[in-house]
């Protein structure tokens, strides 16, 4: 059974793998043609412009290529490594210019990565380019490609991407709907999905864009394509998991129970789809450097902002927004029973830095502001955000402890939310420190005036 309640990949902004390429050498040109020849399978051709004697996919996803690829040309040869990157070529090794692939619909939950295909009930369906990305072995050389695309659908189908002209990564979506255009955003909703949770989402969506217009100054240059899909089907339990690509978002909902859990809380994917949206701003402000070293920093600002939208939004009452923070703060201490914040990432439970990175986020906010946390942790990410574009590159944690440094929050402070950052033990001990964080000092307040600053 699928764990309940399965999380959001939002540190997919950070997971995508960068081809490797000599960087001497200049990439190949081509076209990829990407058709959906039925339900169930797509034809993927690839023309290069200059000759070559293998194609090579490199981004691993588990068991998909060994039992859902296969060439074309039943001559050719497909070889398919241990972690599922593959390399298709003649098998007498000689240079092609053309090659093509059938692609089967492949549908499994990836370790740590994106969906490749994400159903609709209205029988569509989404692709994620990023593992049809190849490179090319020109006179013994691995090369990376710029291969122009023409994506395909069936009659009676659109296709609906960000770059319907390139081989580029995102999500492409080949069927029957229109995008819905609200205030900053397209959105292709699965008619699957619950009529409470669809509505909370587009209603939400647009008002986050705004709060983001209104407090950070990030208009995006165009808008947003957020795409639903559902496969109600799939499993017994549930799975609700999102990803982000520059200008995207992919939230794939998946189980029999999925339908019953958004309908009870139709909220929640709102605040999911906030979390999101906050990503792609981090995406844009930090040029995709926020969190390559420590991903609590900007999972728990998403987590923590997605919480304050949904408030300034309206979506939350007080008496909600508190029950939001209370039951954070208890997630946190659940997953600090048997993992520190940074070391549970490489020990296998990357859960922890959504609860615990907004906690701390929530800390620092409360050290800005005690009266109202939520407006100090606007400020700081305001701050953050409109520090010099030098200051915003490179790690990211010492970029959050410099930014609150910059109020005036006494190093006594500091060092004590640093420590709570490696600190894992049962829930007497995280309470412990909980309170001497947030118990008043003699010293004076930083950025606003606040007891314990």
């Amino acid at each position: 059974m699928i764990r309940r309640g399965a999380r959001g990949l939002a540190a997919s902004l950070l997971l995508a793998l960068p081809l490797a390429a000599e960087p001497r050498l200049e990439p190949l040109g081509g076209e990829l043609r990407l058709a959906r020849e039925n339900a169930e399978r797509f034809r993927a051709r690839y023309c290069l412009e200059h000759e070559v004697t293998g194609l090579s996919f490199d981004r691993p996803i588990e068991r998909m290529r060994a039992s859902h690829w296969r060439p074309s040309d039943p001559a050719w040869s497909l070889e398919v490594a241990a972690d599922g990157s593959a390399v298709l070529a003649r098998p007498d090794g000689a240079p092609f210019l053309c090659a093509a692939l059938e692609l089967e619909v492949f549908t499994e939950r990836p370790e740590a990565s994106y969906y490749a295909f994400s159903p609709f009930g209205d029988g569509g369906v989404s692709v994620y380019t990023g593992y049809l990305i190849p490179r090319a072995r020109r006179d013994g050389d691995w090369r990376a490609t710029a291969l122009a695309a023409a994506y395909v659908a069936r009659p009676g189908e659109r296709v609906v991407t960000r770059a319907a002209d390139q081989l580029a990564e995102q999500f492409v979506y080949f069927g029957p709907q229109a995008p819905v255009e609200a205030a900053g955003l397209r959105a292709i909703v699965d008619p699957a999905m619950p009529a409470a949770a669809r509505s909370r989402l587009l209603d939400t969506l647009p008002q986050v864009g705004a709060l983001l217009a209104r407090d950070f100054g990030f208009r995006p240059a165009s808008p947003h394509l957020v795409f639903l899909a559902t496969e109600l089907d799939a499993f017994d339990g549930y799975s609700i998991k999102g990803g982000t690509l520059p200008g995207q978002i992919l939230f794939s909902v998946k189980g029999r129970e999925a339908a019953a859990e958004m309908a009870r809380e139709p909220l929640r994917y709102a605040r999911l789809a906030a979390h999101e949206l906050f990503h792609l701003w981090q995406e844009e402000v930090w040029l995709g450097a926020l969190g390559d070293d420590h991903p609590w920093v900007h999972e728990g600002s998403a987590e923590a902002l997605a919480i304050e939208a949904l408030r300034r939004a309206d979506a939350l009452d007080e008496g909600g927004y508190d029950r939001a923070w209370r039951d954070t703060e208890s997630a946190c201490a659940g997953q600090l029973e048997r993992t520190s914040v940074h070391a549970g990432p490489g020990a296998g439970f990357f859960d922890v830095v959504y609860p615990c990175g907004a906690l701390v986020n929530r800390l620092a906010g409360e050290l800005l502001d005690a009266g109202d946390p939520g407006r100090g942790l606007v400020r700081l990410w305001r701050a953050a955000a409109a520090r010099p574009e030098a200051e915003r590159r490179g790690p990211s944690e010492p970029h959050f402890f410099a930014t609150l440094s910059a109020f005036g929050v006494s190093e006594q402070r500091l060092a004590a939310l640093r420590a709570l950052l490696d600190w894992s033990g049962e829930r007497p001990g995280f309470e412990e420190r909980l309170s001497a964080l947030r118990a008043p000092v003699a010293e004076p307040g930083g950025g606003a005036p606040r007891p314990g600053a």
